[in-house]
């Protein structure tokens, strides 16, 4: 996914998972894809959208004893495509994200490496 001399896609990984975060990471930097994160908390996502420069983020929903909804606002704002991801076979979105992608976990170096894509071709 090299874009010549334009940088790598930056993804926003978050995901509480440290064994799934670290996998997610790996598939995505193999891919040539730059990645911030993970996040493993809504605060540290958070800061490091304010913080970092961010072209599409990979959400978790469930985090520990929060969900990954306010980051998903926060990305809207910004116009910042992302997806969630889940373990849960029909995790249900609120309204304000219904049209959203949702990942099955776990998944493929393959699907996430065209999921991103879709994402960065819908801000080009």
């Amino acid at each position: 996914m090299e874009h010549g001399a334009r940088r790598a896609p930056r993804i926003l990984v978050v995901e509480d998972d440290l064994l799934i975060a670290m996998d997610l990471v790996d598939e995505l930097e193999d891919a040539g894809i730059s990645v911030a994160g993970p996040a493993r908390t809504v605060k540290d996502a958070l800061r490091m959208i304010e913080l970092q420069d961010i072209d599409a983020a990979l959400l978790d929903v469930n985090l520990q004893d929060e969900d990954s909804y306010p980051i998903a606002a926060a990305l809207q704002q910004r116009g910042l495509p992302f997806a969630f991801l889940s373990g849960h076979a029909a995790a249900a979105l609120p309204p304000e994200f219904a049209g959203q992608q949702m990942l099955q976990k776990p998944v493929t170096t393959a699907t996430l490496t065209s999921v991103i894509e879709g994402l960065l071709s819908s801000v080009s």
